[in-house]
């Protein structure tokens, strides 16, 4: 059974039922508690604001204060968007590189 989930059929299928366990784990405790909420939000936008900045470009453009303003409030709302779907997929690959641990020690214990 451990070896379906070492090919890459398997793997896409943990991936896939962690993060579906992951998403309605968080989306549960963020509706029963507003603090649950709100870390999520926050452990979101960082997540959400490190994907932003490795997808955009590294260049500097010239604006003003208001621009730059602008421009920090939409990539903030972005990343909070964006961290709420990438957040379940981060604690999937954990759970995924736990499993493989685990995976590891019993093939040793049994090799």
């Amino acid at each position: 059974m451990i070896g379906f989930f070492t090919g890459l059929i398997g793997r896409i299928l943990l991936y896939v039922i962690s993060y579906m366990i992951m998403l309605g784990l968080i989306l549960a405790l963020a509706g029963i508690s507003q603090v649950c909420a709100v870390i999520y939000l926050i452990v979101g936008i960082l997540f959400g604001w490190r994907f932003i900045n490795f997808i955009t470009p590294n260049m500097f453009i010239w604006m003003p204060l208001k621009g730059w303003l602008i421009y920090y409030i939409v990539k903030l709302f972005v990343a909070a968007f964006i961290g709420m779907l990438i957040v379940p997929y981060h604690l999937a690959k954990y759970v995924v590189a736990l499993f493989d641990g685990v995976a590891e020690i019993t093939t040793e214990e049994n090799g």
